[in-house]
């Protein structure tokens, strides 16, 4: 009653105090309603509180999260067209950025059927295709976006980035489609640094080692001070042909460590103590995911990353404990081919390596990719990494390495 009585008669009789009043009061009275919410966000619309009307339309959301919140919010952008366009695509990044990715995809829809030339929101509506897994939808997007703003490179590095997952379903030519685009991004701007970063880890993970040094003096040109840069740029340096220059590279964030760095790399990869350190830094990633899925914190995203990073680590043990090519990638089928040159019952593991391999993209960036987590699929990836840890724990055992 309070609800329609604050927007339906005082705001039609243009008493906005007392209209608005009655709608805090609304709240105030039953705030697990989500009316008064819409009411007061509405009235905050036409009044062009674009910020306070985003937050009460987020509550009303929480509050009853069903499809038909979006429906009514949308009441208000109907009625004031383009001036409500930038409370659209904030209420539409705020579904984006939970996860509610159908919700966010009907209000970027709309944006777009007012504004057919926004820029922003087709980048907004890519990434959401893209965590639901329509790639060609979301290829679309990103081309569209090119093509009204050619000479901004962010949507060059989403759909660079698109092509690149490609690579985890076996997608021929994912690299190099990844590759052509983020080149041509980088023409448009030089300095958009997460181009550069994905260009170089994409030349690491194929061992194109000068051209990925490139790239790493490139950001460095970017951001001299950039210590994460030094150290990834030492790191590609072979250690027993170019020591010096890892050690210039690295000094400069920290001499101390690179010279540990260097004396490790030399020496032979089978020092228990450096195996113990990969399996301890696993066992620290494997036991903080178990312990929130059985806590049931309900990140279960985070939780399955955790999941992946520990197997990660322990494949690296296993790599460092038989001095096994050791490579600076995240891929965890690359990294258990790696093991099978050692040990061929090892790639009996790889349907629960291919399980987990996902939750390195899909969880690095909240709202970049696939994130339809659960508590069953977060238990799944539980089970395939137990399998793996539990494989690789008893052979480095039989080898005299254990914790």
């Amino acid at each position: 009653m309070y609800h329609f009585l604050g927007y339906n008669c005082y705001k039609a009789q243009r008493r906005n105090q007392e209209a608005e009043n009655i709608l805090k009061k609304a709240i105030a009275i039953n705030p697990e309603r989500s009316e008064a919410y819409l009411g007061l966000g509405r009235f905050y619309i036409k009044e062009g509180r674009y910020r306070e009307a985003v937050m009460l339309f987020k509550k009303a959301c929480n509050v009853s999260p069903i499809s038909q919140q979006t429906d009514a919010a949308f009441e208000s952008f109907d009625d004031v067209g383009q001036r409500s366009l930038a409370v659209g695509a904030q209420f539409g990044s705020y579904f984006l950025s939970n996860g509610r990715f159908r919700e966010a995809e009907k209000i970027f829809r709309k944006i777009i059927e007012i504004n057919p030339r926004n820029y922003e929101i087709y980048l907004q509506l890519g990434r959401c295709y893209r965590a639901l897994g329509d790639f060609d939808s979301a290829e679309g997007c990103f081309r569209k976006a090119m093509s009204i703003n050619p000479g901004e490179s962010r949507a060059y590095f989403r759909l660079g980035s698109l092509y690149k997952l490609g690579c985890l379903y076996r997608i021929a030519d994912s690299n190099r489609n990844a590759e052509q685009v983020w080149r041509k991004g980088l023409e448009k701007n030089k300095k958009n640094y997460y181009i550069c970063a994905e260009l170089a880890q994409l030349y690491l993970e194929e061992k194109r080692s000068q051209e990925a040094e490139k790239i790493f003096k490139h950001i460095l040109d970017i951001d001299p001070q950039n210590h994460a840069i030094f150290l990834e740029l030492g790191s590609n340096f072979k250690p027993a042909a170019q020591s010096a220059e890892a050690e210039e590279a690295l000094g400069k964030e920290s001499l101390l460590g690179i010279r540990r760095y260097i004396k490790r790399a030399r020496s032979s990869m089978a020092d228990p103590s450096i195996v113990r350190e990969w399996l301890a830094k696993a066992d620290e990633d494997y036991g903080f995911a178990k312990i929130n899925l059985e806590e049931d914190h309900q990140f279960y995203s985070q939780i399955c990353f955790h999941f992946q990073q520990a197997i990660e680590k322990y494949l690296k043990a296993y790599i460092a404990a038989y001095d096994l090519e050791f490579e600076k990638i995240h891929n965890l089928i690359a990294l258990l081919k790696i093991c099978g040159k050692k040990d061929a019952a090892l790639l009996s593991l790889m349907e629960q390596c291919e399980l987990l391999n996902a939750a390195y993209i899909d969880t690095r960036y909240p709202v970049y990719w696939p994130t339809d987590y659960s508590k069953e699929k977060a238990q799944k990836m539980q089970d395939a990494a137990n399998k793996v840890a539990q494989a690789v724990k008893e052979i480095l055992a039989k080898g005299g390495i254990s914790l």
